[in-house]
């Protein structure tokens, strides 16, 4: 699996760099970078490519609105930076609606890049599943979206049904590539077998002052280590209030790993970069089949 870090030319400190030989796996939204000054700064990082999302909900929120002519001349002017682009999203309140209207903008943009250029067909929570089987039996990769909003006990349902039904085969291996929208909670991460994800976790988590780890059972903790966290006097909630015996282990695992606990306490972009690290372990775990699990009254 692969994870993408979302905003890392948009959002990221110049206090650093992390090349592509690093961490290959950057997701961008057009909203955001549409201009010379970002489009530099990728292609200064070359041979890295991004994930090109459409930034429709972004646009959305803000009271934007991207014109389709001017997201495909994007691409096509920039397509020596852009691996995959998102098909761009409608979103009108009447999901049905909002299904016509991407499918229909789907078929422009395919008309209006180069061949050789994939655009990822983007199917939404609270669709009718007729267009996620209309997309899995024609496209080889596509994408799940809407699900920031969503709670996590609503998404596992609805991805448990997804994955279950229409997006794996009966091995429970995965039927073609799918990509994960916006998708920051790890048990849902590490579910189903994704093609990839992208979050925002890496830089969010640091910039309120957390690191995250992996538990023994697979479990990601974020330990609040900032020493300008308000937490830092609640017992249990920072690292200055762990039991000694716990601190002194969690400093053994961050010297091993390079950092100290000084520089974590004080400089955010290092939290970012161990945030990185991370995200590059998890990038390296196996993805297995996906199993459906029932639960039952009497277990």
């Amino acid at each position: 699996m692969r994870i993408y870090l979302a905003g890392y030319y948009n959002g990221k400190s110049s206090e650093y760099t992390i090349g592509p030989e690093d961490y290959p796996w950057v997701l961008e939204s057009y909203h955001y970078i549409g201009n010379q000054r970002f489009v530099d700064l990728i292609r200064a990082d070359a041979p890295r490519k991004i994930f090109l999302d459409s930034g429709a909900f972004s646009a959305f929120s803000k009271g934007a609105n991207i014109v389709i002519d001017e997201y495909a001349d994007f691409i096509n002017r920039n397509q020596d930076i852009v691996a995959f682009s998102a098909n761009l999203d409608d979103l009108a309140r009447d999901k049905e609606q909002a299904a016509k209207n991407s499918a229909a903008n789907l078929k422009t943009l395919e008309s209006l890049v180069p061949k050789g250029m994939y655009v990822v067909p983007v199917f939404h929570c609270r669709e009718n599943t007729k267009w996620l089987k209309a997309l899995v039996d024609k496209y080889e990769f596509i994408a799940l979206g809407g699900m920031v909003p969503e709670s996590s006990a609503f998404l596992r349902v609805w991805l448990d049904e997804l994955w279950g039904d229409l997006l794996t085969k009966p091995n429970g291996e995965p039927r073609l590539k799918v990509h994960g929208f916006g998708l920051t909670a790890f048990d849902l991460m590490m579910r189903y077998p994704w093609f990839s994800v992208d979050s925002t976790s890496w830089v969010l988590t640091g910039r309120f002052g957390s690191i995250m780890t992996l538990a023994d059972d697979g479990r990601v903790i974020k330990t609040c280590i900032s020493s300008e966290s308000p937490r830092r006097r609640a017992w249990d909630r920072h690292y200055d209030t762990l039991p000694p015996a716990q601190q002194e282990a969690f400093s053994r695992l961050v010297e091993e790993r390079g950092y100290t606990v000084e520089d974590l306490r004080t400089v955010y972009w290092k939290r970012d970069l161990w945030n990185i690290d991370f995200f590059k372990s998890l990038n390296d775990r196996p993805v297995l089949p996906f199993k459906r699990t029932k639960v039952s009254l009497f277990t």
